[in-house]
Order: C-alpha cells, then sequence, then structure tokens
C-alpha cells in the first residue's frame, strides 16, 4: 500500500493503528515496516494494537512462537513492548477447525472463533489467555476506543459550555421553542389558534378594514355592476320576439317558446355568473389581506414563521 495513503489516515488523532505481522516474522518484529510506522505516528503508542497472524503457519518453529508468547506477555524488545499485542489464525482455519470439532451441529461464526482460540491455547500454552483469538481483538480495538472516546469528552464538553443558553435563544428567535411532547406542542398551538381568532375578529369588526369592505362588495359594487349589464338590450321586446320566433316547434305548424327564453335566461345568467365571481374574489382578497393582518398582529406566530405562513396562505 502507498505509504503517503497510510500516512493520511494514520496521522489523525482519533485513527486506531493496528501493526499485523505474521508470527514466522516475530523474531524480527523490531524491523518491522508497519511498526516503524505505527511508531512514526504514535510514539507513545497509545492508539496502537499489535496483531500476530498466521500462528497455525509457524506451530512448528519454536523460535518464532517463542517471540510470539514474549510480545503477548510484554516482553519483546523495547519498541513492541509497549504496545497490546493479540494473536490469530487464518479465518478459514479456525472454520475448518470448528467443523471438524464439532460434527453435524450448525456452523456459525461464534463457533468459528472458539474453535480458534482453543487452538491458540494448545499452541501457546504459556501465553496470556486473554490475548488470543478474535474476541480478544474485539475486546482491545473496543478498549481503544474508549480510550480515544474519554480522550476527546473534556474538548468536546468545554466546546460545548456556554453553548446551551446560546443555542436556545437563537431558537428562540428563529421561531423554535423547546417542547418535549406532543402535549405540549398541541397546548402552544391552541394558544396561537386563540391569540389568532381575537386578532381576525377584531380586525374583521372594524368598518374601514374587515366587514365595511365585504358588505361593500355584496350591496354597492355588485348591483352597480348589475346595473351596468345590457339588460334593456337583452330583454328588449324585439329582441325577445325574434328569439322566440326563431325557436323550433313542436309541430311545424305550431310555435313553441320554451327553447327561445331558455336560452336568453341562458345568456343572462352567464353575464350574472361573470360578475359573482368578480364578487367572490373581492371578498376573497379581503379576507386575506384581514388574515394577513391578523397574523402580523399575533406576537406568538413571530416567532414560528412556517406557521404564520400556514395561517396567511
Amino acid at each position: 500500500m502507498d505509504e503517503s495513503m497510510v500516512s493520511d489516515y494514520a496521522a489523525r488523532n482519533d485513527a486506531i493503528l493496528l501493526v499485523i505481522i505474521p508470527a514466522a516474522q516475530a523474531p524480527e518484529v523490531s524491523s518491522s515496516r508497519s511498526l516503524r510506522l505505527a511508531k512514526e505516528f504514535d510514539a507513545d503508542a497509545t492508539r496502537t494494537i499489535g496483531v500476530i497472524s498466521k500462528i497455525d503457519q509457524a506451530a512448528g518453529d519454536q523460535k518464532a512462537l517463542a517471540a510470539v508468547q514474549a510480545l503477548l506477555s510484554n516482553q519483546g524488545p523495547p519498541r513492541a513492548s509497549d504496545i497490546p499485542w493479540v494473536a490469530l489464525i487464518g479465518q478459514s482455519v479456525s472454520i475448518a477447525s470448528a467443523q471438524a470439532g464439532s460434527v453435524g451441529s450448525e456452523n456459525s461464526l461464534e463457533t468459528a472463533w472458539k474453535a480458534e482460540t482453543e487452538s491458540l491455547r494448545s499452541t501457546l500454552p504459556g501465553a496470556p489467555q486473554s490475548k488470543l483469538g478474535r474476541v480478544a481483538l474485539i475486546d482491545a480495538l473496543a478498549k481503544q476506543s474508549r480510550s480515544r472516546m474519554k480522550l476527546r469528552l473534556p474538548n468536546l464538553l468545554s466546546g460545548l459550555q456556554g453553548k446551551s443558553q446560546l443555542v436556545h435563544d437563537e431558537l428562540f428567535r428563529l421561531g423554535e421553542q423547546m417542547v418535549h411532547s406532543s402535549e405540549g406542542t398541541r397546548a402552544i398551538v391552541l394558544e396561537l389558534c386563540r391569540e389568532f381568532e381575537d386578532k381576525f375578529s377584531y380586525i374583521y369588526r372594524l368598518v374601514r378594514v374587515g366587514v365595511g369592505k365585504v358588505v361593500a362588495s355584496f350591496e354597492g359594487t355588485f348591483p352597480n355592476r348589475i346595473k351596468q349589464l345590457p339588460l334593456d338590450k337583452h330583454f328588449d321586446i324585439n329582441n325577445v320576439k325574434r328569439v322566440v320566433l326563431e325557436a323550433d316547434g313542436y309541430q311545424p305548424y305550431l310555435i313553441s317558446p320554451e327553447k327561445g327564453l331558455r336560452s336568453l335566461i341562458r345568456e343572462f345568467l352567464n353575464l350574472l355568473k361573470n360578475l359573482l365571481n368578480l364578487c367572490v374574489d373581492e371578498v376573497h382578497r379581503v379576507l386575506i389581506d384581514i388574515v394577513s393582518a391578523a397574523a402580523n398582529a399575533t406576537p406568538g406566530l413571530g416567532r414560528y414563521p412556517p406557521f404564520k405562513r400556514e395561517y396567511s396562505e
């Protein structure tokens, strides 16, 4: 692996470094490249774990096994004695051992790990039992993780001191009140609704702003627009006669005015419909203005801009 890539990760204070060497190289651990890199970035070995792998391949090498047991007992070379070491065998070997030792039983990772530990105990009888197998590796990683978190906690806590009130004030300014239950949220919403209703009723009762404009739309603007309709021309006697004469009768020799009269009424209702739509639009705009004014006049809604927009829209 490129050393620059390793350096990028190893230089981070929160990174846990794993020094992995095969058991056959345990006697020469001091010259290990991985140990050299670990010492470069973690001279005090506060975040380094040593892993001795492939113990099964060195089972017949007494020199290698002696070096492994020395490392596991923290009696290895000075450069490696301050690092916690664990010993592993190949995963495929541990699974094979588990299958051989439990014929007919369900194979699992846990069973394989237990088989690995038993194999290591028989190969390294003098080594600390707590440093054998993948369970030991997990324990070592967990211990290092806890140590790193303990080191970081004081910095995190000091950074948070005095910030709680600032965050609370900012949230209050932005409109987020600290509510920790659905009941509390409903209580705030109901309180805001009551405040808004009071303001809306007050503004609506104002003649120039609320009810006066609504009444003016129905009693002033709407009748005036009706007067501007060409009703005299539409219901002129000559126009009515023309429409009636053009209507089809039930029999060729009879004149039936129903269709013509319906046509006149339909045209009049279409003219009236347009005026009604204009009147409704005017009242709608008046009510929107009242709602907007009531929302702006409700102090509580000012703390909840999204809620205020829902009201206004």
